[in-house]
């Protein structure tokens, strides 16, 4: 069959969640754990009376995840992504990337970082009344926290901790890790520090100094590719209408990168569009904005909502997640698995592929 990262892959999801503590830090991290599931399994991952239903904070909506709760493990051993969710989000933000990493033969790790989660924010918004939300004042910390919990998580694999049907399917020798908006911050720092990675798919990192985000300038002051031990695979995505994070600084981070590197931006594509749920996202996120709801120390909010535009101004989710899907598939493929099909699709004319499927994606190497 021709080499199609689009496609579902043809193991069942499984899932299950265990919890990590970190004794040293006094620290407790929800782990979601993705895995491809016994034969016996296939179809339940895509049934909605049997898939996974979850909620990831309280007063959210239930929400469902195409992967079975601690369904029975494949037999073999398979690669690691670890999966970094961002800034306020929540371990399973991008469950439609995870659950289809799973189909396709891989285990994919999301911890939640505690203090900079869904409920989290939740809990500062209360606490904060009327006032503004000082996001500046923790950001060393958490910033701190979500490098040294990717370690830890690391770590513990190595130990074998985790539940028992997943503790034998992981290859220590090939992991990747992929990250949305902070968590693709956390994913390139984590480079820098961590020479287990073996490739990276890091999307709408904030960076730079033109978007609408204070806090991306001293962000993008914290990479420092030229200080990778060693030159590791990376593909940015981002979005090309991206009212918070600007395409030009992540080309300029792009340039800094050593080869082998790729820039993607798809067209029509806000800062919601890669996550599950992306319209709800994305325009729930806006009319908080516009409202007043939220209200963030050194943040024109009503601003960066109108530069947002309603999501029907945009390009379909579908396209969002279609195009995240594919390239971390191939990023994975390639560089994990050392596929010359994976490595033959990210060469290849990437915008012609996506453009046979309505997608206008632009692509720079």
């Amino acid at each position: 069959m021709p080499y199609d990262p689009f496609a579902r892959g043809p193991a069942p999801a499984g899932v299950t969640t265990t919890h990590l503590v970190d004794a040293s830090r006094e620290r407790r991290l929800p782990v979601e754990i993705w895995y491809p599931a016994a034969a016996r399994h296939r179809g339940q991952d895509l049934d909605d009376e049997t898939a996974d239903r979850y909620v990831a904070a309280p007063g959210l909506p239930p929400a469902t995840q195409h992967a079975v709760r601690d369904a029975t493990a494949a037999e073999g051993r398979f690669p690691l992504v670890v999966y970094c969710h961002g800034a306020w989000g929540h371990r399973r933000n991008a469950s439609h990337l995870c659950t289809h990493l799973a189909a396709r033969g891989y285990v994919v790790e999301a911890p939640d970082f505690t203090g900079d989660t869904a409920e989290d924010l939740q809990a500062a918004l209360a606490a904060a009344g009327s006032a503004e939300l000082d996001f500046d004042t923790g950001l060393p910390q958490i910033l701190r926290d979500r490098r040294a919990d990717v370690r830890f998580l690391l770590d513990s694999l190595l130990k074998g901790a985790g539940p028992a049907q997943v503790a034998d399917l992981v290859d220590l020798e090939r992991i990747g890790i992929c990250g949305i908006s902070l968590g693709g911050w956390t994913a390139l720092k984590v480079v820098e520090e961590e020479e287990r990675i073996e490739a990276v798919l890091a999307v709408a990192v904030p960076t730079g100094s033109r978007g609408r985000l204070p806090q991306s300038p001293l962000l993008g002051s914290l990479l420092r590719p030229a200080a990778w031990p060693r030159p590791v695979p990376v593909l940015l995505l981002a979005g090309a209408q991206d009212a918070v994070i600007s395409v030009d600084d992540l080309l300029d981070l792009h340039g800094h990168l050593a080869a082998p590197r790729q820039f993607a931006a798809l067209r029509g594509a806000g800062h919601s569009h890669f996550n599950d749920d992306a319209e709800a996202a994305h325009d729930g996120t806006r009319e908080m904005w516009l409202g007043g709801q939220m209200r963030i120390a050194g943040m024109d909010l009503a601003a960066l909502a109108e530069a947002s535009r309603p999501f029907a101004e945009l390009c379909p989710a579908a396209h969002g997640g279609d195009t995240l899907r594919a390239l971390c598939t191939g990023q994975m493929d390639a560089h994990l698995n050392g596929d010359p099909d994976a490595r033959r699709f990210l060469s290849d004319d990437l915008t012609e592929t996506f453009r046979t499927r309505g997608i206008t994606l632009d692509v720079r190497s």
